[in-house]
């Protein structure tokens, strides 16, 4: 033992803050940070997604905690009390059922009071944060010492720092406040001696912060790289959400069966979503394409369609009431549609408004002569 120990919380006056729960806060401000950037770098107010970060957010915890429950009632929950299944701060929560109350919440949020965002678009800043949000979540298991793996060679993971190679040796107390001590006066091991535990959290964490730089930072370089020299490739707005989905999915189908049995939920429950997650998301690349190249004009409700050089979002002014948002003096030509020096344009529109504005009112317009004038 390295006589190096963590509490899974502390305590301020009658009222414990277990480190789980600001995991999963710091998690979920931090996606919201980044949300915010990557809405304001697409042309709109980050300020419009606050209020939906605390809607969504709570939503999420409900919907981990709905999940959790239905997966283990037989194990876990039948034979309690009812009241049981509220007491979230003893643990259980399912992020495949965060994610699923999250994003609905969110999906009717956009559509019902931030109309003016693609909810596309939306979509694309918002979900694939939520992959850094469960990476700093998963720490929260690691102070509760829980969703660990099977017991390995301690070898294999001794050049980890030693206050992690201790939460996967030995086995925490009741409370969290030290470890679990024996009859010999020693801590109990978690696994038979020389062994420890995987640390399926410290993986599936990295893996998901890999997939968020893959997602949210890869794939748009990728394609604003292909579309450079080829100019015909398009990134269509629902990718990056859907591919959220197929990573997510991948991660947790390949890791769910590495986990220690007691953490399994539901008999496998968990792998059935995660084939779910990637079923819905390869749906989801499809179903963005579809909508870019066939429906987006006729049925415009999810906003615009695709990415633009501006690495903005165009806007169709043919069938929304909106601008285009465009880089000065640059020619683009999006589903045969031209716009030639669009921001000159629309100056230009805006002037002819004013003009005829203050015909209306009486006022001479340096543009138009007058007729009596002239006879």
């Amino acid at each position: 033992m390295n006589n190096l120990f963590i509490p899974s919380g502390f305590n301020i006056g009658p009222i414990h803050i277990a480190f789980y729960a600001i995991c999963i806060l710091l998690g979920a401000i931090l996606a919201y940070i980044l949300s915010r950037l990557f809405i304001k770098k697409r042309g709109y107010n980050p300020g419009d997604i606050e209020n939906l970060f605390y809607i969504a957010f709570p939503m999420g915890i409900v919907g981990a905690r709905i999940w959790y429950v239905i997966a283990q009632w037989n194990a876990e929950f039948a034979s309690q009390p009812w009241y049981q299944v509220f007491a979230i701060w003893h643990g259980g929560l399912a992020i495949q059922g965060g994610i699923i109350g999250g994003v609905l919440a969110g999906v009717i949020f956009m559509l019902v009071r931030r109309k003016h965002i693609p909810l596309l678009l939306a979509m694309d800043c918002i979900i694939p944060t939520i992959l850094l949000a469960q990476a700093i979540g998963r720490w929260g298991n690691f102070f509760n010492q829980e969703v660990y793996g099977q017991c390995v060679d301690a070898s294999y993971w001794s050049w980890l720092p030693d206050f992690i190679v201790d939460r996967i040796t030995y086995t925490l107390n009741s409370t969290g406040t030290g470890w679990l001590i024996g009859s010999s006066g020693n801590p109990v091991l978690l696994c038979p001696e020389g062994m420890v535990v995987v640390p399926l959290f410290l993986i599936e964490g990295t893996i998901n912060i890999l997939g968020f730089l893959f997602i949210a930072l890869g794939v748009p370089a990728i394609f604003k790289l292909i579309k450079k020299y080829t100019g015909k490739m398009y990134l269509a707005n629902g990718t990056l959400a859907s591919l959220y989905l197929v990573w997510y999915g991948t991660v947790r189908f390949i890791l769910e069966p590495m986990r220690n049995q007691q953490y399994i939920m539901g008999d496998y429950t968990s792998m059935g979503m995660s084939i779910a997650f990637i079923v819905i998301g390869v749906i989801g690349i499809v179903l963005s394409y579809l909508y870019h190249f066939i429906w987006s004009k006729k049925h415009p409700i999810l906003g615009p369609a695709i990415y633009c050089k501006s690495d903005l979002e165009v806007v169709y002014p043919s069938i929304l009431d909106e601008k285009p948002i465009l880089d000065q003096g640059v020619d683009y030509k999006i589903d045969d549609l031209e716009y030639k020096n669009i921001n000159e344009e629309l100056e230009h529109n805006s002037e002819s408004k004013d003009t005829v504005n203050n015909v209306e009112q009486g006022e001479s317009s340096p543009d138009l002569k007058d007729d009596s004038n002239e006879e």
